[in-house]
């Protein structure tokens, strides 16, 4: 699912996503041509369950100031 977080007067840009509740992906990276080949962008793996639930239950706030 894809939510657009929207709170009044606030930029928000965060890029983080979770694969199976052990593995995470944090960074700059946007998922287009652009930052695949020409952009300097930056992400982070990280192979760890606690990580990622800590992720998902940000994720899960954040949805529920978003609309779909």
């Amino acid at each position: 699912e894809v939510h657009e977080y929207d709170q009044l007067d606030q930029l928000y840009h965060k890029k983080a996503a979770t694969f199976g509740r052990k593995y995470a992906i944090v960074g700059s990276f946007n998922l287009g041509e652009k930052s695949a080949t020409c952009d300097d962008e930056v992400i982070l793996e990280i192979k760890s369950k606690r990580v990622a639930a800590q992720i998902n239950e940000g994720l899960k706030e954040d949805a529920k100031r978003s609309k779909k």
